[in-house]
């Protein structure tokens, strides 16, 4: 018997509900699960009780229910069991516990297969997320450890995506993976819909998309190139992530293979579903609520079972109440047995399957170290080369951006002398200053603050330099422009601190030209902090 889907769900009743209210709600959820699914595809009016007892509602058909209560647990659990589509040859069992330990409930649930014929051929069968789980959603607030299941995706500018990497990304507390779409440079379009993805994949992943181009720099700026998502990619960031993580233990979907892959009838979401289901079941065990359930509930019954003998012993006991009892317990052992060995059928199912992952996945990484970093691979060169140095940058953006940006020889020399080693990040600060600057000259105005224009593209901007640098530094920020010399005051600041993890820029709004004159590129200008 093989695992196909798993998940458990940790639920947190409304404080006016409370948990036990809560608990006999949910029970009545699944019970009204089943009888509907009897309903809706075989035509079958089931009436299900949790008594105990197997119900049979049609031929290779089992439905056994139980509910059972111990000090302040409550235990409900439904095995069921029928065949798959004619022709399948498989039947298809699903376990469901819920429990309740005060004032904690979970649920768990458990979709596996077996092949009711011995043939050497490929399984042939289609899983998706039973409609359960989209029911308990929909009734209870539910959670994945500390996080609250998602149900709709993250909308990521440039001002969020710090935020979201520090908090998000690399929480320690994060148990689900987090898939994070980037918009193609050119057209803002995004290749994957973050709706129907996040649908998709409820209950198993945070979906969030990058808004812009700019939201994506960002993105690079926060986790450098090789962790990034650019260019109309797809990346998955498993729990865990860190600044330094291997950049192949987090996969990346090129544009053109998410394109290539979804015109032969193999989208994205479906890959991901299958993904993510498999590492799931492969992960599943009992969860932690519904054992403590369990073990309350096992505890009873022998403390039952020692008063019944206790009793015998004394004469006060009819035999057949003892006979009884004993062949619960032979039956409980038969089916703690069964499950035993189905997971250790399963354990070496996984296993075999895990080493052939593994060498497949090795020969994908081998392939990648020898191709071009992902955002080489996938950006057009004149958006996001890759520079070397400030200097290339400058020497770059003065001729890439001639009728929007005027470079002063002083901020050539400046971006020369500056050691600052993130020059892709000031390169993408050009490009939003080309881009307002177009709009400026097309419109006649700007439309919002430099400010906020700014922000939207992940760059701090200000107006002025502070009062104190002004009055005692002002030489520093003087520049010729046309014969004059001006106090070039607009700027952004990159990074902090030391000369190599901190650069600015300075610049002067030529109003007649429409131009944006470039005073200086590179180390941050005199001031108290210096």
């Amino acid at each position: 018997m093989r695992t196909v889907y798993a998940s458990v769900l940790d639920v947190i009743p409304e404080p006016s509900e409370g948990a036990s209210n809560c608990f006999q709600r949910l029970v009545g959820v699944i019970i009204d699960w089943v009888e509907q699914s009897y309903q809706r595809k075989w035509d079958i009016l089931l009436k299900l009780a949790l008594n105990g007892a197997a119900i049979v509602p049609a031929p290779d058909h089992s439905v056994l229910g139980s509910s059972e209560k111990a000090e302040s647990c409550d235990l409900a659990i439904i095995d069921w069991s029928h065949p798959g589509d004619p022709g399948s040859e498989l039947q298809w069992n699903t376990v469901c516990n819920l429990a309740r330990c005060e004032d904690a409930i979970q649920v768990s649930v458990a979709v596996r297969i077996f092949s009711l014929n011995t043939v050497i051929k490929p399984l042939t069968f289609t899983i998706g997320r039973p409609r359960l789980i989209d029911d308990i959603l929909a009734a209870v607030p539910c959670f994945i450890g500390k996080q609250q299941i998602p149900k709709s995706p993250i909308d990521l500018s440039a001002p969020d995506v710090a935020g979201f990497v520090e908090n998000t990304l690399f929480s320690t507390e994060r148990p689900l993976p987090v898939i994070v779409i980037s918009p193609d440079v050119w057209t803002g379009r995004l290749e994957v819909g973050t709706a129907s993805l996040q649908k998709t994949l409820l209950g198993f992943a945070q979906v969030a998309a990058l808004r812009d181009k700019w939201a994506a720099f960002k993105l690079t700026d926060c986790l450098g190139k090789e962790l990034s998502c650019y260019n109309g990619a797809v990346r998955l960031y498993w729990p865990g992530l860190e600044a330094n993580s291997n950049p192949f233990d987090h996969p990346l979907y090129f544009a053109d293979s998410i394109r290539w892959q979804a015109e032969n009838n193999h989208p994205l979401d479906s890959h991901l579903f299958r993904l993510l289901v498999g590492i799931s079941a492969f992960r599943f065990s009992e969860a932690p609520i519904v054992r403590s359930a369990r073990s309350a509930v096992e505890k009873l019954k022998h403390q039952h079972i020692q008063q019944v003998l206790a009793q015998a012993k004394a004469g006060g006991t009819e035999l057949q109440e003892i006979e009884t009892e004993l062949a619960r317990a032979w039956d409980e052992i038969d089916q703690l047995k069964r499950e035993r060995d189905q997971a250790k059928e399963q354990v070496s199912e996984l296993n075999a399957n895990l080493e052939t992952q593994k060498a497949a996945w090795g020969t994908v990484q081998q392939a990648s170290a020898r191709s071009q970093s992902p955002l080489a691979a996938t950006s057009p060169k004149s958006e996001n080369q890759s520079f070397d140095s400030v200097a290339d940058v400058a020497a770059w953006a003065k001729n890439e951006f001639a009728e929007t940006l005027f470079f002063l020889d002083s901020a050539i020399d400046s971006a020369v002398d500056s050691p600052y080693q993130h020059p892709d990040r000031v390169s993408q600060l050009f490009q939003a200053l080309n881009e307002l600057v177009c709009r400026w000259k097309s419109e006649g105005k700007l439309g919002e603050t430099w400010v906020s224009a700014l922000k939207q593209r992940g760059f701090d901007y200000k107006d002025q330099i502070s009062k104190t640098s002004l009055g005692m530094y002002a030489d520093d920020y003087k520049f010729i422009y046309q014969g004059k010399k001006r106090l070039i005051e607009n700027h952004v600041t990159i990074g902090a601190k030391q000369a190599d993890s901190c650069l600015s820029v300075h610049w002067f709004r030529d109003d007649k030209n429409k131009v944006l004159v470039i005073g200086s590129c590179g180390r941050h200008g005199t001031n108290t902090s210096s």
